[in-house]
Parts: C-alpha cells; structure tokens; sequence
C-alpha cells in the first residue's frame, strides 16, 4: 500500500518547462496572450512577494504563469476588463511623456 502512494506521490511532480516550449507551444493566441502577459506582470509587481525582482524577472514570472495554464486566460481577460482604467493605462501615459 506504502509503495502505492509513494509511487502516485513522484507521478504527480510536473517538471517544469522552460519558457522557450512554453512559447513555441502556444498555437492559438500567441500574440494575443501579450496583453494578458503585461496585464499580470502589473500585478506581480504591486505584490510584496515580488517587490525583490528585477522588472525581467518579473515579466518571466508573469509569462510562466500565462503560458504555463497556471492561470486560465478566460479568468484574466475578465480581471483585465473590470480593471480600473488608471490601471490598464498607466503605462500610456508614461509612454507619451517621452
């Protein structure tokens, strides 16, 4: 019985994939799921968790956990369009000063 769940126990363990697969596997949305991507690495950064990475590190993270399926795209389009507006356009504006 031990033996059993010992060997569903190393079953269950996923390898992480590197980003590059994660990329090249996404066939449908691949330039859609960008906004997405940059929606979340906003987020990430507000998080105290994340406040001690690198702006790349950050964006890796928020890839990682688009791409990977972790977080389902239907769930973030729906959190990006109730988003305040001042959220979504931060960045625009910071654009058009330069």
């Amino acid at each position: 019985m031990k033996e059993e769940e010992a060997a569903e126990s190393e079953a269950v363990v996923e390898v992480e994939q590197p980003l590059e697969h994660l990329i090249l596997d996404k066939s449908v949305g691949k330039y859609q799921v960008v906004e997405l991507i940059s929606f979340r690495a906003k987020h990430l950064r507000t998080l105290e968790e994340c406040r001690h990475l690198t702006q790349t590190e950050v964006l890796e993270l928020a890839m990682r956990e688009v791409l990977s399926g972790k977080l389902s795209e239907d769930e973030l389009y729906q959190e990006l369009l109730v988003a305040p507006s001042s959220v979504v356009k931060k960045d625009d504006k910071a654009a058009k000063k330069k």
